[in-house]
C-alpha cells in the first residue's frame, strides 16, 4: 500500500504526495490535489503507466496553466486575484514553468494593460505571476522566481474638504448617517464597512468586527464614542442582520450625489487618509494606527498618512525647547 502525505507533512507540500513501491522500485509523486481520493486516482494512473512502459516515468513538466489551477485549488483566492491570473494565463498558459523568466512576466505588463501605470502592473501582473509560480515551486514543480517590480510614482494623498464629514453627518439620518459615521470616525474601506453585521457588534464592550478581504481575516475594532451613540439610537427591532443594506460600493451612488449637492469632497479613501493623518498628528505610532483602524500591518499604514508642514514645525520647536 502506498503512503499518503497530507499537505504540510512532507517537504512543505501544499497538496498530497504519494510514495510507494512498483515492481520493487520506490517512487514518490506530487499530486495536484488536497483530496485523498483524487490523490489515490493519480497514484493509480502513475502506477499503470510505470507497469505498461516498464521504466521510471518522470513527473509531467508543469505549464503556467497547471500552476494557475494549483494556485487556485490550494487556497481560497479572491475573484479579483483569479481574474488577474486568468488574464496572464491567456497569454502564457502553455509556457513550461522552467522557461518563464522575469523578463517574460515584465513584458506582459504593457501587452495586457497598455494604458496602466507601474503600480497597476505591479499589482495585477508581477505580484500575481510571482505568487503563482512560487506556489508551484513549493511543491518542487519549478524553481522559485524573483521578479523586480516597477518603480511606482508617489500618488498625492487627498483629504476630504474642510469639515466635510461633519457637514454630511448633519445632513443625513438613519442608515446613511451611520455609513458616513463609520467612514468619518473609523476610516474604514467600503468593503470593511459593508461587512459589519449586528451579530458582530458588542454594545456592552463597545466593539465591532469587520471582515478584511485583503488579509482574509476578521478584525475587532474599538468604537468611537460618537459612533457608539448613533448605534445605540438604532431601534431594537432593526438590530438584526447586516448593519448596512448595500451590496457593494457600486450601490453607494447616493453618497456622490449628496457630496455634489452640499458642495463638499468626501469619499471612503479620503476619509481613511484623514483618519490616519489625524491620529498621526496626535502622536499615534504605526502600531496605534493598526490598533485603532482596520489595517492589519504597520507597513500598510504608511501610505495613508499625509505630511503636515505645521506639524513638522511644531515637533522641531518642541525638540529645540527640550535642548535648552
Amino acid at each position: 500500500m502506498p503512503t499518503f502525505y497530507k499537505p504540510g507533512q512532507r517537504k512543505q507540500n501544499s497538496t498530497y504526495r504519494v510514495r510507494g513501491s512498483i515492481r520493487n522500485q520506490e517512487y514518490e509523486i506530487t499530486t495536484r490535489t488536497t483530496n485523498k481520493r483524487l490523490a489515490q486516482a493519480e497514484w493509480d494512473a502513475f502506477k499503470e503507466q510505470v507497469k505498461s512502459t516498464g521504466r521510471v516515468v518522470k513527473e509531467k513538466h508543469w505549464t503556467f496553466s497547471d500552476a494557475v489551477n494549483h494556485y487556485e485549488m490550494i487556497d481560497n483566492r479572491s475573484k479579483m486575484q483569479m481574474n488577474y491570473a486568468k488574464k496572464i494565463e491567456s497569454v502564457i498558459g502553455d509556457f513550461l514553468l522552467e522557461t518563464i523568466k522575469p523578463g517574460t512576466i515584465k513584458s506582459l505588463c504593457k501587452e495586457l494593460y497598455p494604458k496602466n501605470k507601474a503600480s497597476s502592473w505591479n499589482r495585477s501582473v508581477i505580484r500575481v505571476a510571482s505568487a503563482i509560480i512560487n506556489c508551484a515551486a513549493e511543491d518542487a514543480h519549478c524553481s522559485h522566481i524573483r521578479i523586480s517590480t516597477f518603480k511606482e510614482e508617489e500618488v498625492p494623498k487627498k483629504l476630504p474638504s474642510d469639515k466635510a464629514g461633519e457637514i454630511l453627518l448633519q445632513n443625513t439620518e438613519g442608515i446613511k448617517q451611520l455609513y458616513i459615521a463609520v467612514l468619518h470616525y473609523h476610516g474604514l474601506r467600503p468593503s470593511d464597512a459593508l461587512s459589519i453585521s449586528w451579530d458582530n457588534i458588542n454594545m456592552k464592550e463597545q466593539t465591532f468586527q469587520v471582515v478584511i478581504p485583503k488579509a482574509k481575516k476578521n478584525k475587532e475594532i474599538v468604537m468611537d464614542q460618537d459612533f457608539f451613540v448613533l448605534l445605540a439610537n438604532v431601534p431594537k427591532k432593526n438590530q438584526t442582520g447586516k448593519l448596512f443594506p448595500w451590496k457593494n460600493r457600486s450601490s453607494l451612488t447616493w453618497l456622490n450625489d449628496l457630496t455634489k449637492k452640499l458642495g463638499v469632497t468626501f469619499a471612503a479613501r479620503k476619509a481613511r487618509h484623514k483618519f490616519a493623518t489625524d491620529l498621526a498628528a496626535e502622536g499615534a505610532s504605526e502600531f496605534d494606527l493598526v490598533n485603532c483602524g482596520s489595517w492589519t500591518s504597520t507597513r500598510s499604514t504608511k501610505t495613508y498618512v499625509t505630511l503636515q508642514p505645521e506639524r513638522a514645525k511644531e515637533m522641531l520647536k518642541r525638540r529645540k525647547n527640550a535642548q535648552i
